[in-house]
């Protein structure tokens, strides 16, 4: 692999199917999903992620990269953190964490706040 449009669509397909993946083992469907915390890599990574054709949960993301950079491993809790501290995230919303890391480690989950 070779340049940043590989490594962004990587990226991106990385989380997008890990994201399935936790879907179907939750027995949900992204309708049932409130948010989704996407990994705070960049923006557009989240933005792909959040467009892609089978999450379309652009105006369901959480957000933070703008505030708090790139924080590795910890982007998703700070993110949900920040969202649960602001009032976007209530008790009772489902979840989708997603993130991406080196060597295209992927990993997702759903829960419920």
């Amino acid at each position: 692999m070779s340049g940043g449009p590989q490594v962004l669509r990587q990226a991106v397909n990385a989380m997008v199917q890990s994201a399935r993946i936790a879907l179907r083992r939750s027995n949900l469907e992204i309708k049932d999903i409130d948010w989704l915390c996407p990994h705070q890599a960049n923006k557009r990574i989240i933005d792909g992620t959040a467009k892609s054709k089978y999450l379309r949960m652009s105006k369901k993301t959480l957000i933070t990269i703008e505030e708090d950079g790139n924080v590795s491993g910890a982007s998703n809790i700070i993110t949900l953190d920040k969202s649960i501290k602001q009032g976007k995230v209530k008790r009772g919303d489902k979840i989708l964490i997603t993130a991406v890391g080196g060597g295209y480690t992927m990993g997702a989950f759903v829960f419920e706040y």
